[in-house]
């Protein structure tokens, strides 16, 4: 059993959220004009219609129109636009 899942099963039996436990992205998604990510691992592509960071279960990439960052700390990046999908591309370090 991986690490991660492990750390699953042991956050669910202990009633606590299962993702963050395990160490997981939190996603959000807002209708179709605002994403965010947390945490992240940085930038890896950024134009108007892809945007791509990394995270601990890969690179996830938001596709879209008119697509900009409108916050990015160490943590959390939130990006805005007329969204089209979110992309995962499974590898990450964690």
């Amino acid at each position: 059993m991986r690490a991660r899942e492990l750390l699953a099963e042991l956050a669910e039996k202990a009633d606590l959220p299962a993702d963050i436990a395990a160490g997981l992205p939190t996603m959000e998604l807002c209708g179709f004009r605002e994403f965010s990510l947390e945490p992240h691992d940085g930038l890896v592509e950024y134009s108007r219609e892809r945007i791509s960071m990394e995270s601990t279960v890969g690179r996830v990439s938001v596709v879209g129109e008119n697509l900009t960052i409108r916050r990015m700390n160490r943590q959390r990046i939130t990006v805005a636009g007329q969204l089209r999908a979110v992309e995962l591309q499974e590898g990450g370090h964690g």
